[in-house]
């Protein structure tokens, strides 16, 4: 299977972009803790 190239560059420009979107939402996610199923070492209800 061919890809042309400029379809080749927006699946990679979309490839980095989700990677960076993901590793934005882990931050956040870590930072805020109220969101984790775990809350201050318990689980919630």
């Amino acid at each position: 299977m061919k890809l042309s190239r400029p379809l080749s560059w927006f699946l990679l420009a979309f490839g980095v972009w989700s990677w960076i979107i993901w590793v934005t939402f882990v931050k956040n996610l870590v930072k805020d803790g109220s969101g984790l199923a775990f809350d201050h070492g318990r689980p919630t209800a």
